[in-house]
């Protein structure tokens, strides 16, 4: 049985990593939609990108970028993923969380559907995603985070 993040280990995690995380109640919201739709879809070979060490699901391999913020849980792949391409094995779903904003979009997302058919996404809410494919599911969360699936 897979082993998922609980919202209080959720918390341990992020107290004083970074001020990002003073509202972590308001990002646990698409935290557990992520590890919802994880659930639910049951792939067996995930890829979490962005997650600073703090992982959805126990087995899931991760990338980060050490480089800003100095990452002390080893991570699978320590890279940039706005430097295309990523040079990384074939998952069945990617997770990023409030990170693919940060970079092109259109051409972020292209990579990641190289490596994944399934892919999540947190972003904030008025960012716009028109330049992506249809999406299969999106949830917005209050104050102005939406999460996206396609499958």
């Amino acid at each position: 049985m897979k082993k998922y993040l609980t919202k209080a280990e959720y918390k341990k995690s992020v107290k004083g990593l970074h001020t990002n995380w003073d509202n972590y109640e308001d990002r646990w919201l698409y935290h557990r939609q992520a590890i919802k739709w994880l659930k639910e879809l049951k792939p067996e070979k995930v890829l979490e990108i962005g997650g600073l060490g703090i992982k959805l699901r126990e087995d899931s391999d991760t990338l980060d970028f050490d480089k800003r913020w100095h990452i002390e849980k080893k991570c699978t792949y320590n890279k940039d993923i706005r430097e295309i391409p990523w040079g990384i094995s074939k998952y069945d779903c990617i997770v990023a969380l409030r990170v693919f904003h940060h970079t092109d979009i259109k051409k972020t997302f292209t990579e990641a559907k190289k490596h994944a058919p399934i892919i999540i996404l947190a972003l904030p809410s008025n960012f716009n995603i028109s330049e992506l494919p249809e999406l299969d599911e999106t949830i917005k969360f209050k104050p102005g985070s939406t999460i996206y699936l396609w499958k």
